[in-house]
């Protein structure tokens, strides 16, 4: 059986790699979805480390990367990101309140944790309902306002998916949040 490197000695390979391609110390991560190596942050969104585009079109070059999640909202960085792909890669917006603006700009898909629980809304927006995105955008704020980890989980059990308990250093919705909650969710009325 093949020993699995440890997380730092993974982190000091790929950071030696990038820097081996003249993409800077955090080019070679920038591919991958790592948190924590001990107290230190690494992960590139996590330090607000935004890639430089030619750093991005070198690892495209050599095949590192085989599609970009693009997390800003900004529609000048998603067309830069789809214009560095040519259209040899997948680029996917990643911001709930974004996602038929990303659709209009030719975004390959989307990602978003409130399309988990509202699938066929989102498949409303990705058809170019404005009315979904804005009913979206509402529970969004809503959300984010209660600490989003909470919020989700508090929408997921409304809709039958309960999946425990928040874990720290988020913390569940009071009763009076629920019902708050709730009550922007109802305004809104069919969403699915």
């Amino acid at each position: 059986m093949t020993p699995v490197p440890s997380r730092r000695r993974f982190l000091q390979s790929t950071a030696t790699a990038g820097a081996a391609l003249g993409l800077g110390e955090w080019g070679g991560l920038l591919g991958f979805s790592v948190q924590r190596d001990g107290d230190a942050t690494v992960a590139p969104d996590l330090i607000g480390y935004d890639p430089e585009i030619a750093a991005l079109a070198r690892l495209i070059e050599c095949g590192t990367v085989q599609g970009i999640k693009d997390s800003t909202g900004k529609e000048e960085r998603l067309r830069e990101l789809m214009a560095v792909g040519r259209d040899e890669l997948p680029v996917y917006g990643a911001s709930d309140s974004f996602a038929l603006r990303a659709r209009e700009l030719g975004a390959a898909g989307f990602i978003s944790a409130l399309a988990n629980i509202y699938p066929a809304t989102f498949e409303r927006i990705w058809a170019g309902d404005r009315d979904a995105q804005a009913a979206i955008d509402r529970v969004r704020s809503a959300v984010k306002g209660y600490g989003g980890i909470g919020g989700l989980k508090t929408l997921l059990r409304l809709r039958g998916l309960d999946f425990g308990r928040t874990r720290l250093p988020f913390a569940d919705l009071d009763p009076g949040q629920e019902r708050e909650l709730t009550g922007v969710v109802d305004e809104l009325g069919d969403l699915t």
